[in-house]
């Protein structure tokens, strides 16, 4: 997948040939992700983010949007400020997309269907920047965890509740289960997996430098920061 402006385009790997693309004259695109449709065939869901605050959700193989176009942050933040900087997948039960922007430190459950605002919560005092998701699979674990960035903040990790679950409301998710260090420059790219029971992280900041870290057993503990 690439994106320049409000033109999207998905490339066969072995031909190099676009084989869907779209072009919104009205959106320019400032994040994506990919999230699991939840069938037996593979088939995965494409989200992306606009400058204008609002999320869009596509079925990539027909070339069409899910359902209405999210609002998100263009009702909450305004101007440049409600761009979303961030996107993370959800499990295919939820059915939601989580997003983030620059200007306001909430993180919105959005989702895919309806365009609506499922649920939210303050990751901290700053906007975001980028976000990263994971689904422990294994141990019988059905836990999901989610991770922030912010510019001069830590990096936040949190224990998600259960599919359905709000997650304002939800003590789990207004403090989070651990702090790790913060790259030397803002975040430029994080990301979070489930292997071998544990939760690993990861965060780069444009430099050569990467940096990882054990975040606990897949299915949590009861320390937290």
């Amino acid at each position: 997948l690439t994106h320049a402006g409000g033109r999207w385009k998905l490339w066969r790997e072995r031909e190099a040939a676009v084989e869907v693309a779209h072009d919104d004259a009205s959106e320019s695109y400032t994040a994506h992700c990919w999230i699991p449709a939840g069938s037996d065939d593979g088939a995965q869901c494409l989200v992306l983010g606009c400058a204008s605050g609002r999320v869009q959700a596509w079925d990539p193989s027909a070339g069409e949007m899910i359902g209405p176009p999210a609002e998100a942050f263009r009702s909450i933040a305004q101007g440049a400020d409600c761009a979303v900087l961030g996107l993370a997948a959800s499990s295919p039960g939820r059915g939601t997309v989580f997003a983030a922007c620059g200007g306001t430190p909430e993180i919105l459950e959005v989702g895919l269907a309806d365009g609506s605002t499922r649920s939210s919560f303050r990751a901290g005092k700053t906007g975001l920047c980028r976000l990263a998701a994971a689904m422990a699979r294994k141990s019988g674990h059905n836990q999901e965890w989610l991770m922030s960035a912010a510019p001069g903040s830590v990096l936040k990790v949190w224990k998600l509740p259960a599919a359905g679950a709000t997650l304002g409301t939800s003590p789990e998710t207004m403090k989070a289960h651990l702090r790790l260090a913060a790259p030397a420059n803002p975040a430029t790219g994080i990301d979070l997996a489930c292997i071998g029971g544990r939760v690993l992280a990861l965060s780069a900041d444009g430099t050569m430098q990467l940096d990882f870290f054990d975040v606990g057993p897949e299915g949590g503990s009861s320390q937290e920061a």
